[in-house]
């Protein structure tokens, strides 16, 4: 399967007008039985080109976390972020990938970051999350500025931590 051409995002995108514009300068796909704007829509909207489209996302996803594990590794956690939190566009309760990169924000010190990765993983749990919880209010807890705006003061404040957890939903 390759990339969609401009044609194909025209059509995909119900713009008749460019898509007619674009057909005259399109390579013909041999994959394409009926080479008309109309057989190209039929052909973007078939079962097989669903599966596909599925079958290369999934490739992308595994390339994504694999490369954000392997800068987690590094303990390059900005760049893992980054991997991450792409990854989580193709699959966002991934709790997986929400796990690790709320260990990022937790290694960066980036405590309403993790406590948001938290929470989201709490919702998807595999187990690590109630623990992920525990660590980022601890982390929110020892910075004065976030202390403030949730009101904990210095001690765990259950009903703050539901007022966040409501302003998170």
């Amino acid at each position: 399967m390759t990339s969609l051409v401009p044609l194909e995002h025209a059509i995909r995108a119900g713009n008749n007008d460019g898509a007619a514009i674009l057909f005259p300068f399109t390579s013909r796909d041999p994959a394409v039985s009926d080479w008309s704007i109309g057989g190209i829509a039929m052909h973007l909207h078939s079962e097989e080109r669903k599966n596909q489209r599925e079958l290369r996302k999934e490739e992308i996803f595994v390339l994504l976390k694999e490369r954000g594990e392997a800068a987690f590794e590094r303990k390059d956690d900005w760049t893992a972020v980054l991997y991450y939190t792409q990854a989580l566009f193709i699959k966002p309760n991934d709790a997986i990938v929400l796990s690790k990169r709320f260990r990022c924000w937790a290694r960066m010190n980036r405590s309403k970051r993790a406590l948001k990765d938290a929470i989201d993983g709490v919702r998807n749990a595999n187990g690590l999350e109630h623990r992920n919880l525990y660590v980022a209010a601890n982390l929110i807890s020892a910075l004065p500025e976030d202390q403030i705006a949730i009101g904990l003061e210095g001690k765990p404040d259950p009903e703050g931590y539901k007022a966040m957890q409501k302003a998170f939903d």
